[in-house]
């Protein structure tokens, strides 16, 4: 089965992340991902609501999937997913990425 994604791009946008949840709280059921990118969020925010630097050339997004997508055990979705981008940009770029957390 393959799943539709939203995919949102903002050029500069306050926080990838308080998008998404809005977008999330719009809708009657929250059925298929959406992905919220911006080439520069000006205030973004990581784990425990620390705020952090967003400089030009980043890849910064979230990724937002309904619960009844997921099967199992999803605690490590996160660090897999961030493995999974790193790695494909390691394989099809000359981009050298770093997992921020």
């Amino acid at each position: 089965m393959r799943t539709e994604i939203e995919k949102i791009h903002y050029a500069e946008i306050d926080s990838t992340s308080t998008e998404a949840g809005k977008l999330v709280r719009e809708q009657d059921v929250f059925e298929r991902p959406i992905l919220v990118s911006a080439d520069r969020p000006n205030a973004g925010r990581g784990r425990q609501g620390k705020s952090f630097l967003s400089p030009e050339g980043g890849i910064y997004f979230t990724f937002a999937i309904p619960d009844a997508l997921i099967s199992g055990d999803y605690i490590g979705l996160t660090s897999f997913a961030a493995l999974c981008v790193c790695e494909s940009l390691e394989k099809f770029s000359s981009a050298v990425p770093k997992i921020k957390w």
